[in-house]
């Protein structure tokens, strides 16, 4: 997910929202944990991006 276009104020929640997406997802299909643990740390990274950019 592209954090960049997302108020910052909102992110944090926008992130809980993609994590919760993720493991539910998980459950519904039965996913890999490993799967599930490589697009979470994926929604990680990509938030990280988009807040260390504003800061810079």
């Amino acid at each position: 997910m592209n954090y960049k276009n997302i108020n910052r104020d909102f992110r944090p929640y926008v992130l809980i929202g993609a994590i919760t997406g993720i493991i539910e997802h998980m459950n519904d299909t039965g996913m890999s944990a490993e799967k599930a643990i490589e697009k979470i740390r994926a929604e990680l990274k990509s938030f990280e991006t988009a807040e260390t950019a504003k800061q810079n």
